[in-house]
């Protein structure tokens, strides 16, 4: 389950064990006719996650690695700005 604020591009999920999880909307990538977007952990070291986009506020982890990084790099090529390692 998501809940999405607009106004601070954060979103949170609620995973497996109940924990809420808050992420930074980053971008909304599409891809070979799909949406996918890249998250930002408020915990993390700087690691981006990556979800498809399933439906409203359906979301779910693209096994396809070749996919991911190729979403990735769009992701890097529109954002410039952005150091990445």
């Amino acid at each position: 389950m998501a809940n999405v604020s607009n106004a601070d591009r954060y979103i949170t999920f609620t995973d497996d064990s109940g924990r809420a999880v808050k992420f930074e909307f980053l971008d909304l990538i599409n891809y070979e006719d799909e949406g996918y977007v890249v998250l930002l952990p408020s915990d993390s070291d700087g690691t981006v996650v990556i979800l498809k986009v399933t439906g409203d506020n359906e979301y779910e982890s693209e096994e396809d690695e070749e996919v991911m990084q190729t979403v990735f790099e769009i992701f890097k090529e529109n954002h410039p700005e952005l150091e990445f390692e």
